[in-house]
């Protein structure tokens, strides 16, 4: 039921923000700026599955395993909510070392705006396809599935797919101006 909802949720935040572009061009553009609801719940999606992420890492060293891939997992999700919110710079007022002032045309105190856009896109696209799409459908083939388990390797559910292709879909088609904050909100709530 929960992976139905994600994708609901999911393809609706497209439906809502591809019609909100189309109908109120300047309402959507306020929507997907910095500080704005869409980037907070981006922020908030991938803390709180961090904090899942987190949980089961440690469940599964008491079962004494070495849980790296969730190990990894949770700091993924926390270094992009940090990276979201430029790791405070708003928040507490504090001006970013010279560098990532004459470096980032945002003027903020993060790596993803440094580093160019096409390889931007390119990392993103990798995740998308290497732990949304080919994680899951490797645990599908049981002797895969034996061999990422021995490894400590967890896929997410095959069931959210549908989100893991519609991203792959507007990395590659980026239909509106600012499609990379849809992006961004929709990882949040796939790997939530």
């Amino acid at each position: 039921m929960r992976h139905v909802l994600a994708n609901v949720c999911f393809f609706g935040l497209i439906a809502g923000f591809g019609a909100l572009s189309a109908l109120n061009p300047d309402a959507y553009y306020q929507h997907v700026q910095e500080d704005q609801p869409l980037e907070w719940s981006t922020v908030w999606g991938f803390l709180i599955a961090g904090a899942f992420f987190a949980r089961a890492a440690v469940l599964e060293r008491q079962k004494r395993r070495l849980p790296w891939f969730l190990a990894g997992l949770t700091a993924f999700c926390v270094l992009v909510a940090m990276e979201e919110i430029s790791w405070g710079q708003r928040l507490l007022g504090y001006t970013p070392p010279r560098y990532f002032l004459e470096n980032n045309y945002q003027l903020e105190l993060n790596l993803h705006n440094v580093i160019g856009v096409n390889l931007r896109k390119q990392m993103v696209g990798a995740i998308i396809v290497v732990y949304g799409l080919l994680l899951p459908l490797l645990s599908r083939i049981p002797k895969t599935d034996r061999l990422l388990t021995k490894l400590g390797i967890t896929a997410p559910p095959p069931a959210l797919a549908p989100i893991f292709v519609g991203l792959l879909v507007l990395l590659v088609v980026y239909p509106l101006r600012y499609t990379g904050e849809i992006i961004e909100a929709g990882m949040a709530l796939a790997f939530l």
